[in-house]
């Protein structure tokens, strides 16, 4: 995704948290984070962000919502548990 469409959708989550401060070089530290992902699936990111959001998302958590959308991340933390423990019973170290 081109640098100046990625800030423009930190812009939105700028503007959606008014309350909170988000420097000009935070917005471009987000911006060079979040080049990777997939155009429509970062607008859909923001956007679910922003429903469901009570303050400013960190990097991690706009990737890590990514992901979720993309189907790379289970969506609750019981699909998570049964994932660690399948793996769990398939490997054993020692």
């Amino acid at each position: 995704m081109a640098l100046a469409d990625v800030i423009v959708q930190v812009a939105r989550l700028r503007a959606a948290f008014p309350g909170e401060r988000m420097p000009e070089e935070t917005v471009t530290l987000y911006a060079n984070k979040l080049t990777d992902i997939n155009p429509r699936l970062l607008v859909a990111t923001v956007e679910r962000l922003i429903e469901e959001s009570k303050f400013l998302p960190k990097i991690a958590e706009i990737r890590e919502t990514a992901a979720r959308i993309a189907g790379l991340l289970p969506a609750g933390s019981a699909e998570a548990l049964a994932l660690v423990r399948r793996a769990d019973r398939r490997e054993t170290i020692y």
